[in-house]
Order: structure tokens, then C-alpha cells, then sequence
């Protein structure tokens, strides 16, 4: 007959192999985890700068400037009409000068759904101008999205420039997917600033 202090023995020994296997369990299915986002992530920057493109999706605070037009206040739909050209342009200009990693084209958001749904041939790419341009054919099948956005926060608040797939949905780490700027950097000059700390971490993941 087994003494009790015998079965004691036994079963804490049971519950230390299963505690220890469980341990070795989840730390074995982090790991895949793990290694399985940067096997993704490595695909998506080789994929972006080896024949992919990047797309940049403007805003056109449409819906917030037909409200104001709506109550009759066209002086503030005129201003930010115009305060929303300024940094579309900042965008298109701080790429065109700090962005070399990949080809790159700009669209506004009236188009998210023909981009998601990869009918790039419908969507009407944009000149310096902000201008439909119709001699901006992009070919490539393949690529990731971008937009500007603003963040707030405890801490802080600024600028943040995200990258994003086809979907519009954020990517993850360690694809460096986001950088920021603190506020108080001039509206004009922020967007500059953003991309060019962009191309700078997206070349220093490629060359890993």
C-alpha cells in the first residue's frame, strides 16, 4: 500500500513536469511567434523596394468642409480647403525629395475601396498640383499604403507618418511601420522631416 507521504511525492512531481512542459510550450510557441513576423516583415521590405510601390493616401477633409459649407460658413471651408492643399503638397513635395526606397504615388481618400481592392486602374493618381493626372499609370501589382496623421497623447502630440498594407491596416514589428514628429515643428516643414526619418529606417531594416 502506497503511504501517503509517497503519494504526495508523486503527484507535486506530476504538477512540477506539467508547470515545466507548459513553460517550454509557450516560450516554443513565442518563438515561432516571433519568427514568423520577421519572415513576414522581411518579405514586405524586400517586396516594397525590390518592384513594389508605395501609395500615399491624401485626405480631403471633404465631409468636414460640405458641413461648414452646409451652416453656411464657406469663409471656414475656404480655410481649411486651403490649409489641407498646403500640406497635401507638403506631403507630395517631402517625398519627391527625401523618398527614395521605393517608387511612389499619391491618391486621395476618396479611393481607399478601389485600392484595397486592387483596382488601381480606377483610381485617379496625383500631380504635384494636386491635380488628377492621367499620364500616372501605376503597373505594379504589388504594394504598401501610407498616410499622415496627427496623434495625441499624454506624453506628447505631433505628426506621425504610418505604412500600412494593402488593406490599410497597420503592419507589425519589426517592419518599422511608423515614425513621428513632436509638435511644434512648422506645418510646412514637418512632413519633410517625417520622411526623410522614414527612408532612413526603412534602408537600415533592408540592409539588416
Amino acid at each position: 500500500m502506497i503511504s501517503v507521504q509517497r503519494l504526495l511525492a508523486a503527484i507535486f512531481l506530476s504538477l512540477i513536469g506539467s508547470i515545466g512542459f507548459a513553460q517550454e510550450t509557450n516560450t516554443s510557441s513565442k518563438d515561432l511567434k516571433r519568427k514568423n513576423l520577421k519572415s513576414t516583415s522581411r518579405e514586405q521590405i524586400k517586396m516594397l523596394h525590390d518592384g513594389g510601390v508605395l501609395l500615399v493616401r491624401l485626405s480631403t477633409k471633404k465631409n468636414a468642409i460640405e458641413a461648414l459649407r452646409g451652416l453656411g460658413k464657406n469663409e471656414q471651408a475656404n480655410q481649411m480647403q486651403k490649409n489641407q492643399d498646403v500640406l497635401n503638397k507638403g506631403i507630395i513635395r517631402a517625398f519627391k525629395v527625401e523618398y527614395k526606397f521605393s517608387p511612389v504615388y499619391f491618391f486621395y481618400s476618396d479611393y481607399s475601396k478601389n485600392v484595397s481592392n486592387n483596382e488601381l486602374n480606377a483610381v485617379p493618381f496625383l500631380g504635384e498640383d494636386l491635380m488628377p493626372d492621367k499620364s500616372i499609370q501605376v503597373t505594379q501589382s504589388k504594394f504598401l499604403t501610407a498616410e499622415f496623421s496627427s496623434f495625441n497623447s499624454v506624453e506628447s502630440d505631433g505628426t506621425a507618418l504610418l505604412i500600412m498594407n494593402e488593406k490599410f491596416e497597420k503592419l507589425k514589428r519589426p517592419f518599422p511601420f511608423y515614425v513621428t514628429e513632436r509638435k511644434g515643428t512648422p506645418l510646412e516643414k514637418a512632413p519633410e522631416k517625417v520622411v526623410r526619418k522614414m527612408e532612413r529606417k526603412l534602408n537600415k531594416f533592408y540592409n539588416k
